[in-house]
Order: C-alpha cells, then sequence, then structure tokens
C-alpha cells in the first residue's frame, strides 16, 4: 500500500493535492524521483525538492518501506550543491564589493588627513614668512 504524502513535514491537503496532479501520489512516487521532476511541481523551487525527496526516503527507510530510491536522493543532494557554491560566489563578491568600499574610503581618509596636513604645513609656512618678515 503506497505511503501518503502527507506523511512528511510540509506537505498538507494543498501541496499534496499539486503532487498529485503532476503524478506524485505517494511518499514512494517522490523517493524515486529527482530534483528536475519535483521542480516543476508549483511551489517547488530545486532546494524544496530535493529536501522533500531526502525527507521522502528518509521516512520510508525509518518506516521498513522499501524503496529504491536511494540514488535519486543522492541525486538530489548532488544537485543542491551547485547552489551553494553560487551562494558562495554571492557572498565572495559582495565580500570584494566590501572590502573595494573600505580601500576607497580608507583611501578617501588617507587623502583627506594627507590635505588636512599638507594645510596645516602650508599656513605654519605662512606664519614663518611672516614672522621673518
Amino acid at each position: 500500500m503506497p505511503t501518503p504524502i502527507t506523511k512528511i513535514q510540509g506537505i498538507g491537503p494543498f501541496t499534496a493535492k499539486a503532487l498529485s496532479e503532476k503524478g506524485f501520489r505517494s511518499l514512494e512516487d517522490i523517493a524515486a524521483s529527482d530534483v528536475a521532476a519535483l521542480s516543476k511541481v508549483t511551489g517547488f523551487g530545486d532546494i524544496r525538492a530535493s529536501q522533500t525527496i531526502a525527507s521522502a526516503v528518509d521516512y520510508l527507510s525509518k518506516n521498513g518501506k522499501s524503496s529504491d530510491s536511494k540514488v535519486p536522493a543522492q541525486k538530489a543532494k548532488t544537485e543542491k550543491k551547485p547552489a551553494k557554491t553560487e551562494d558562495k560566489v554571492t557572498k565572495d563578491k559582495k565580500k570584494e564589493k566590501s572590502k573595494d568600499k573600505k580601500s576607497k574610503k580608507d583611501g578617501d581618509k588617507k587623502s583627506k588627513k594627507e590635505k588636512i596636513k599638507a594645510k596645516s604645513d602650508k599656513d605654519k609656512k605662512k606664519k614663518k614668512k611672516k614672522k621673518d618678515k
């Protein structure tokens, strides 16, 4: 007997209906699918699809249900990694931008300090000239 989709967290009646309309009528169906297929369901992106597949596999294995879906579950985890890589790249770019901004600010501060020092040096020279006259 197929295991109801609503047995895993995050799948309520509305989501179960959307899954059913796309051919996912049991946890076994979800566990045997891949991220690309599950991502076509309304409300499922790659991350949610991957998490749902993993949850289905986990539920079935904990409850003694046989599932030949361990390969797709590993596939789902593999497909999830590029998203992390993209996030890491984005974070790295943000860090670089913030470093650039800091260095520009530091450069501005240095130039301001230098300007102030240069101005004060000029003022000192003017005062000396006045004293010498």
